[in-house]
């Protein structure tokens, strides 16, 4: 299975956790359960709405009776949700799943299935399978399994494995990670944790920081940081403390984050207690936040802990005072001596305005002086201006003197529009000045292609005349790439010629490599430069080769040329460094110079993992 695939698995398990587990209710494993006869008689439409109130005394009477029996008449989910009161059926329902057999639950699953209320389905199958895994949790796992592949059966999986990690959540993440299907197993491992870290955030975090390194390992360490923070922030920051940095790295901004939305007070005070670096890296996280909130106390604080070249956090500091007062902010900022300091505090400043107020973003982006600090802020308010009145900001985009400004400004203008809207982006056209339609022409194309790709290839075909129509071929290109390989591939051979041909070409291989080798690898020999050619085959057999090295070896032996050869494997060892195929590929490249360059790659790429082995292998070849 593809890395891609494994990805979109991973990310489709979160979403659909999320959705769960949001929507997930608890309620008691034990409780009292109506005669079939008493409940027949009532007549009563079972709905997921607040109840009306009970009109009937006798229909009361009979709830109580069969409270008072503890629900034993009761026999099918049909009867339960006849009951006339929600919460009798809740408790008809525990009472059910509790006292039912693996095969009796089995009957009353499929039953549930059956259910036309997609609400009375799921609370059905919640309490169904919380009574199954408690019981049998292998059992009600491979009947799951043994489903096909649907929505339906991830769905059933999700439940699994929210219901186990609340009942055994050590032994249940134990045992899904020994399912061999990765989609499978990364859903059933997010289910889990997501549902033990409600109950003990510590505890799964703990068990998440032994699995084994990967994307899977990154993703759920992110969530369960953000339940430990949210369940005691003071705890997180201790277990931080024993982990590597390349984990702590992208986790203290979680933390951070998290901290301050909650307690600010707190965590401003537990980010002064770090390191410069730290302080650094994470405190845009909190300053706004505590300044929003304890204006005064922030700023103390900020001219206090922040010991940083650029003053990052007394920046951030006085943006999160702009909510509030800006022109206090601004005064503050402009009052700094060392114009470094005074930049970075109005940029943040200006740039938290423009997401609230633009127009008054513009004005103080005129205390900036011309630069690349500028020309951003610029972007992000004509980005901004953009969602509420586009032909604005472009006329005020055109009276600006700073060139790099309007184009990036138009740039942001363009995407805005484009991606709500590419019809209405590409009727603005006539209002952007000539040097500035290229970039126009391919933010409107790519605003096409998100949805229609024959419409952008129209599109562009349409502007083929226009100025700045190679540059942005070749941006659209690199769009459409990413969307439909084939079609870019198809477009950059119909419509350009000589070295853009090539150029566009290469860059369609740049991104097909990793996800179609063997249709770039015969797309790249239409490059007709050849170190352009070898560049991009060497690139496609570096990405085969991280994941299907047999293939890539049977391709690379194909070519005829022995320095494309040598580039290829090459590109190889460097990808599949501290593999047990490493010597043989290196042995194969028969320039002396590249085979050095191919040892030296992979040495410096081990050395990351095994210092000894990387030194073991330059010794090998010294």
């Amino acid at each position: 299975m593809k890395r891609s695939s494994l990805m979109a698995g991973a990310g489709l398990a979160v979403i659909l956790v999320l959705a769960y587990v949001y929507h997930s209710q608890r309620a008691p494993r034990t409780a009292p359960v109506a005669d079939s006869q008493s409940v027949a008689s009532l007549k009563t439409p079972f709905s997921t709405k607040p109840d009306e109130p009970v009109a009937n005394q006798q229909a009361i009477e009979a709830i109580e009776q069969a409270r008072a029996e503890h629900f034993e008449e009761l026999k099918t989910l049909q009867e339960v949700f006849a009951l006339p009161s929600a919460f009798a059926r809740r408790e008809a329902l525990y009472a059910l799943a509790g006292r039912a057999q693996p095969r009796e639950l089995d009957a009353l699953i499929a039953e549930a299935e059956a259910l036309t209320s997609r609400a009375d389905r799921g609370a059905a199958l919640d309490v169904l399978y919380l009574s199954y895994v408690e019981r049998d949790p292998q059992h009600a796992l491979q009947s799951v399994l043994r489903l096909p592949d649907s929505e339906i059966r991830r769905q059933r999986l999700l439940q699994i494995g929210t219901a186990w990690g609340r009942v055994t959540p050590q032994a249940a993440l134990q045992q899904v990670t020994l399912e061999s299907d990765p989609a499978t197993r990364a859903l059933l491992q997010t289910a889990v944790v997501y549902s033990w870290a409600a109950q003990d955030a510590a505890q799964a975090f703990d068990s998440v920081v032994k699995m084994p390194i990967g994307w899977q390992r990154e993703q759920l360490l992110r969530w369960t940081t953000r339940e430990l923070v949210r369940q005691n922030p003071q705890r997180a920051a201790e277990l931080f403390a024993t982990l590597k940095p390349s984990d702590t790295d992208s986790l203290y901004p979680v933390l951070a984050y998290e901290w301050s939305r909650r307690d600010v007070r707190s965590a401003a005070q537990w980010l002064a207690s770090q390191s410069t670096r730290r302080r650094a890296m994470i405190g845009y996280y909190v300053a706004p936040v505590y300044a929003a909130q304890y204006p005064a106390e922030a700023l103390e604080w900020a001219q206090r802990v922040d010991h940083t070249r650029s003053r990052d956090i007394w920046a951030q500091t006085l943006a999160g005072i702009a909510e509030q007062d800006p022109d206090t902010a601004l005064q503050l900022a402009m009052g700094a001596k060392n114009q470094i300091h005074r930049i970075n505090a109005v940029a943040a400043i200006v740039s938290s305005l423009a997401m609230r107020d633009p127009e008054l973003a513009m004005r103080y982006l005129d205390k900036l002086p011309g630069g690349e600090t500028r020309s951003q802020l610029t972007m992000q308010i004509a980005g901004q201006m953009a969602r509420t009145d586009p032909k604005a900001a472009i006329s005020w985009l055109a009276g600006l003197p700073d060139q790099n400004a309007r184009s990036n400004g138009f740039q942001a203008i363009g995407s805005e529009v484009a991606q709500r809207d590419a019809d209405a982006a590409a009727r603005l056209m006539e209002d952007i000045p000539p040097e500035f339609q290229g970039r126009w022409i391919a933010q409107v194309a790519n605003g096409y292609i998100q949805y229609d790709v024959d419409a952008g290839v129209a599109w562009m075909k349409k502007n083929e005349n226009a100025p700045g129509y190679a540059q942005a071929s070749m941006e659209f290109v690199g769009n459409l790439a990413m969307q439909d390989a084939a079609a870019a591939f198809q477009f950059a051979v119909r419509g350009a010629q000589g070295a853009q041909r090539d150029q566009a070409i290469f860059q369609i291989v740049q991104m097909a490599g990793s996800q179609m080798p063997e249709q770039a690898a015969r797309w790249a020999e239409e490059i007709t430069d050849q170190n352009l050619q070898r560049q991009a085959m060497a690139q496609v057999a570096g990405s085969w080769a991280t994941y299907d090295l047999p293939s890539a070896r049977r391709w690379v032996a194909s070519l005829d040329s022995a320095p494309l050869r040598d580039s290829c494997l090459t590109q190889m060892v460097a990808s599949v460094a501290g593999s047990d195929e490493v010597e043989a590929l290196i042995t194969q490249i028969q320039s002396t110079e590249m085979r050095m360059d191919a040892v030296a790659n992979a040495a410096q790429q081990l050395a990351y993992r095994n210092l000894e082995a990387a030194r073991e292998l330059l010794r090998r070849h010294s």
